[in-house]
């Protein structure tokens, strides 16, 4: 078997693909292998993947329709042969020495090794090397609220990002043994959900303040267009955790908690996009619709009651009040501030420019 298992979805990246398999292969020898999956992409991605695949014999490329991209890493996770597993996004590229960072950890037998990421996405992993046994059910639970907030800093001064898959190496037997797999057809928080399985089975986990990923921020990316349809992506993922929440009713005030970032995500892209013509009137309707029947007044409150409103910045804490009370101007004016003209709609369907 190979040590190393690094698995890309790709879709939709031929702009920034070349650097992220180039930042990759170079790390490469003979016992690891770069599993490119091309998720039906309409634009040359597959074309760049297949180039890379004929001239390196690790590296493979499986080709699918599009699924989306807990589709994608759960084909390359059925696909592969590596003891551990890394998962890269197409977008972003890893450190030179980021295989000679992860093999030199692997002799511990972790289930979970995480790593840190460039300073630019805010992301600090640990300020030294460590490893955790879990020991109790205590600490457990330390680790899936960390999923929750985003961050932890329970233990000692340690800070991680559990959130996330990438920047992480995982024991490939691990995963499978415990049928750890991405939830498809979610198009958001499918991190997340995959974090808390994670973390709510490992037994052994490794932290390392050595940075291996560059996490760069597309603002191109799917991930940031208009979403007119994003209560039913929400709604997807509510579907997906489910059942998660059914089993571990005691993380519910965290769940709470963490679904009032979707009132951001419709601030961004869909109450205040460019491409939203609603009239201030219909918005501000659908916006009160919305929220009344999202059920984010209980998700505040119960917040608030559970003093977990800490996690989010002043920013998003403020945004989060004057949406729950009603106040359409101010979101206006937030959004504007924050996020620039580009996302902003103004009454009667015209776009707000500088």
């Amino acid at each position: 078997m190979g040590l190393l298992s690094i698995i890309v979805p790709v879709y939709n990246a031929e702009r920034y693909l070349k650097r992220c398999i180039e930042s990759i292969i170079n790390q490469l020898d003979g016992t690891d292998e770069l599993i490119l999956v091309e998720d039906g992409s309409p634009d040359k991605s597959g074309e760049i993947c297949d180039y890379y695949a004929e001239r390196y014999s690790y590296v493979k490329v499986i080709h699918q329709a599009n699924g989306g991209v807990g589709k994608a890493r759960n084909a390359g996770l059925k696909a592969a042969c590596g003891e551990y597993i890394i998962f890269v996004d197409a977008d972003d590229y890893v450190t030179a020495d980021m295989v000679q960072t992860v093999k030199g950890y692997l002799d511990r037998k972790l289930d979970l090794i995480m790593f840190g990421q460039n300073p630019d996405s805010g992301r600090t992993v640990c300020k030294a090397a460590f490893d955790i046994s879990i020991h109790d059910a205590r600490m457990r639970r330390s680790f899936i609220k960390a999923v929750f907030s985003g961050k932890i800093a329970s233990l000692e001064t340690h800070h991680f990002y559990l959130r996330s898959s990438v920047a992480k190496a995982f024991c490939r037997r691990f995963l499978l043994e415990n049928q750890i797999f991405f939830e498809e057809g979610v198009k958001i928080g499918e991190d997340m959900l995959y974090m808390l399985k994670v973390c709510g089975l490992f037994q052994r986990a490794g932290c390392v303040n050595q940075k291996i990923y560059y996490y760069y921020k597309n603002e191109n990316s799917i991930t940031n267009r208009y979403k007119p349809d994003l209560q039913d992506i929400i709604a997807s993922y509510v579907r997906a955790i489910e059942p998660w929440l059914n089993m571990h009713p005691e993380y519910i005030p965290y769940h709470a908690n963490y679904r009032l970032n979707d009132i951001i995500l419709f601030i961004k892209y869909d109450f205040f996009h460019r491409e939203n013509r609603e009239k201030k009137s219909e918005l501000k309707q659908r916006m009160e619709a919305i929220l009344r029947k999202g059920n984010y007044f209980e998700y505040y409150l119960s917040s608030k009651q559970n003093d977990l409103l800490k996690s989010y910045g002043i920013l998003k804490r403020i945004t989060i009040w004057l949406a729950i009370h009603g106040r359409f101007f101010e979101l206006r004016c937030i959004a504007k501030i924050k996020y620039g003209h580009h996302l902003l709609q103004c009454a009667g369907g015209k776009i707000c420019r500088k």
